[in-house]
């Protein structure tokens, strides 16, 4: 439960109403609203900046993992990877390959750009002091320079998806690989709009800032409900199907 202007919200799919179209495919956290709430919403400038130069260390340790899988994938001597690279050179537009080869380089790229902006981000924004860093961070550019390693994070993971998915297409017959697909999408975006839905509480309810939402009665008598029932038993009949096949 949480209060938003005369509205109460008694479940967590009435949260939804509060989301963006876009934020069922991105969280909100990596959209300029988030950034902007940050900014305002930490008084201590220290703590503002060690919290976007944390975020900035956890996105290069992700984007160095895929950009390893990926170099990995499109530089394999496997059959497969040979097969694409063939298909890259000789521009055969009517073969899957082709295309999948083109996603992964495309990939590749737009991970480096990302490893870019986040180090150079990551350098600019911890040299700033704690006195400076409300002004610097609440400015117009600096609002740009924060959100933009996230924006370009969100463009590597999407392309990186996509190719996974095209590989599926091309290593499995139709009949599997679009119900695979399907499900697999499927939990891609529960698992988005479930913490879009968390930030936007977050936001909604001003819990960046140091003031408590509730008094402590009130809390205490708070009392959560549970998750809709389909994806956790969904993921539990995955892992039991995976548990048997190991066996």
């Amino acid at each position: 439960m949480f209060y938003h202007d005369d509205a109460v919200v008694h479940s967590p799919a009435a949260l939804r109403k509060f989301l963006d179209p876009i934020e069922y495919l991105i969280t909100v956290d990596n959209r300029a609203i988030w950034r902007r709430h940050l900014a305002w919403a930490f008084q201590d400038g220290g703590e503002l900046r060690a919290h976007l130069v944390q975020r900035y260390s956890a996105n290069m340790t992700i984007m160095s993992l895929m950009l390893s899988g990926a170099l990995m994938v499109l530089f394999n001597s496997s059959r497969l990877t040979s097969e694409m690279r063939q298909c890259l050179y000789d521009l055969t537009y009517d073969d899957l390959k082709f295309w999948i080869g083109l996603v992964i380089v495309a990939s590749i790229f737009l991970i480096l750009f990302t490893l870019t902006a986040n180090f150079t981000a990551w350098g600019i924004v911890s040299s700033i002091s704690k006195s400076n860093s409300h002004c610097i961070l609440r400015s117009s550019i600096g609002q740009y320079a924060a959100q933009l390693p996230s924006q370009l994070l969100v463009s590597a993971m999407y392309s990186f998806l996509i190719w996974i998915a095209l590989w599926v297409f091309e290593m499995m017959p139709l009949s599997i690989a679009i119900p695979f697909t399907v499900v697999m999408a499927s939990i891609f975006l529960h698992i988005v709009s479930v913490y879009s839905e968390l930030g936007r509480l977050i936001i909604h309810t001003g819990a960046m800032g140091q003031k408590k939402i509730f008094n402590d009665a009130f809390e205490q008598a708070l009392v959560s409900q549970r998750c809709p029932w389909m994806i956790p038993f969904f993921l539990s009949c995955i892992n039991h199907l995976c548990s048997s096949v190991l066996v």
